[in-house]
This record gives C-alpha cells, sequence and structure tokens, in this order.
C-alpha cells in the first residue's frame, strides 16, 4: 500500500489528504496512486511500509522506519496485602506454611500482625528467608502467582 508522507520542521510525518482545495476548485482523490505525479510535484515522497507515521523518521534524503524498542519486562511487583499472600498460598497447598511461620517465630508474627501489607523487600522478609524459615522459591511463587497490592480500594 503507497502513502503519500511530508514531514515538518520538528520531523513530524504526516500523511497526504484525501482531497485537496485549491483556487480552481477540489482535486478530489488528491493522496491516492491516482495523483502521484501530482504528489511528487508538490513534494510528498512515496513511503510502502506499513508502521505508523509516529515511526518514521527523514534523513539523508530517505524515509528511515523506527521499530518500536522492545518492551522491557516488568520487575516483579514487591507489595502485597496480607489476605493476597494467604490466599496464593492456600491456592497452592502452602497455607500451613505462613501459619507454621507465624507460631513458630515471634518477632514475624509481631511484624506480620502490624504490618497492613507487606513488601518482599521489608527486613521481615529477609530475615525469614537468610533464616531458610521460607525460602527465595517461595517468594518468588508469591511474586508470580499474586495479585499485586497497589494502594487503591
Amino acid at each position: 500500500m503507497k502513502r503519500y508522507v511530508k514531514f515538518d520542521n520538528e520531523g513530524k510525518a504526516y500523511q497526504a489528504p484525501a482531497n485537496k482545495s485549491t483556487p480552481n476548485g477540489t482535486i478530489w482523490g488528491y493522496g491516492t496512486e491516482q495523483n502521484e505525479a501530482q504528489l511528487l510535484e508538490d513534494g510528498w515522497l512515496v513511503y510502502t511500509g506499513v508502521l505508523p507515521l509516529s515511526m518514521l523518521e527523514y534523513a539523508g534524503g530517505q524515509i528511515i522506519e523506527h521499530e518500536p524498542a522492545p518492551e522491557e519486562p516488568d520487575e516483579p511487583p514487591t507489595r502485597f496485602t496480607k489476605l493476597e499472600i494467604r490466599r496464593c498460598l492456600r491456592k497452592h497447598g502452602l497455607e500451613e506454611t505462613l501459619d507454621q511461620l507465624l507460631a513458630g517465630n515471634e518477632t514475624f508474627r509481631k511484624d506480620w500482625t502490624d504490618a497492613l501489607n507487606i513488601s518482599v523487600e521489608d527486613e521481615m522478609v529477609q530475615n525469614a528467608l537468610a533464616s531458610g524459615i521460607i525460602t527465595e522459591s517461595l517468594v518468588e511463587m508469591i511474586q508470580a502467582e499474586c495479585t499485586p497490592f497497589t494502594g487503591e480500594a
């Protein structure tokens, strides 16, 4: 598919209009291939690619296509509500791990009780990881499976 484009002073591409008004009347189908000679005479360039105009640039006398940059993978979420964590563990048959942790570690239980939400980067979780009470794979599973806490109701 041919498109006819021009670039403004800021480098933004725009496409030839379908119709053009002139002092002698309207040129119907102005931006079509049937009117290519007039378009080229008027300074329009032929573009046969499929990218949106926002991904085009004009340099060195030619149209340059800019492919979109690959999306960076999102960082795993780090904050969860206590309910989200419990439900995630329950879903995987691991709820008793949390109950054992709460029953067997007084500091963890107190911090868990006082916390409104849990960050995997928090000292409480990091201490539990360091002591082997919970594993890195368990934290990774929670990050992959749980809906993260966003702070919104």
